[in-house]
């Protein structure tokens, strides 16, 4: 999937920006991208937006995974950047920063030693990795952007990570929302942004974090567990 490059690199500027501020309504394209990096190797695939099975083939052995996006710990695109969201602009000195609150999933109670028989090698949870003792839930919390110094773009940094029962998520750095911004009154100085084009979601997740299951040998697991995937989702923005 193709979409914006945001730039990111605006933050520190004090200079006049688009005015972002409202309730945006998102729309998404009804596909997510898939790429798996194990061992070097690159594969893609493509989901229904709500996620679904696919099977690559590595070195002449199939793997084949399963991306939920129903399970409260796992995270598609289309969560991590809801269908409407809420832009302030804080800093009236640094107008090209950007807050949204999002949603983020939560471990409610203390991480805990997994049960015996439950984690190691052949399990999803390969490398023992603490548990949420609770259920998880929902929280909001404030994500960071950037508008680009031409205006015409932004970068949200989404970030943040997930906890499950029997699994630790991490989400990787790359974990953004990027788009162009289409905007009017710039030379009548009532600059404003009334929609988001191109726009791409992008969440990676490492590690124990794959969904291929089970493996027959630690070979396998030590290749899985230095891997990545990165699932992507285009959407347009229009301000309400």
């Amino acid at each position: 999937m193709m979409g914006a490059q945001g730039d990111g690199c605006a933050a520190g500027s004090t200079s006049p920006a688009p005015d972002v501020r409202g309730t945006w309504a998102i729309t998404y394209d009804n596909a997510i991208g898939v790429e798996v990096k194990i061992g070097g190797a690159v594969y893609d695939a493509e989901l229904g937006a709500g996620g679904g099975s696919f099977t690559i083939t590595h070195h002449g052995r199939p793997y084949t995974f399963n991306l939920d996006c129903s399970r409260s710990d796992v995270v598609c695109p289309g969560e991590a950047w809801p269908n409407q969201v809420v832009i302030e602009q804080r800093d009236v000195m640094h107008q090209h920063q950007m807050v949204v609150d999002l949603p983020t999933a939560q471990c409610s109670g203390a991480l805990t030693q997994p049960a015996p028989g439950t984690c190691g090698a052949g399990t999803s949870n390969p490398s023992c990795d603490l548990v949420c003792g609770g259920s998880i839930a929902l929280h909001t919390n404030p994500a960071f952007g950037v508008i680009g110094e031409a205006g015409d773009s932004f970068r949200l940094y989404l970030g943040g990570g997930i906890v499950s029962n029997g699994i630790n998520c991490a989400m990787l750095g790359y974990s953004l929302a990027d788009a162009t911004l289409v905007t009017a009154g710039k030379a009548s100085g009532a600059w404003e942004a009334t929609a988001m084009q191109a726009g791409l979601v992008t969440i990676g997740y490492a590690g124990g974090c794959l969904f291929a299951g089970p493996t027959p040998d630690g070979d396998t697991q030590a290749l899985l567990a230095g891997a990545e995937l990165k699932f992507t989702t285009g959407f347009t923005g229009t301000k309400e």
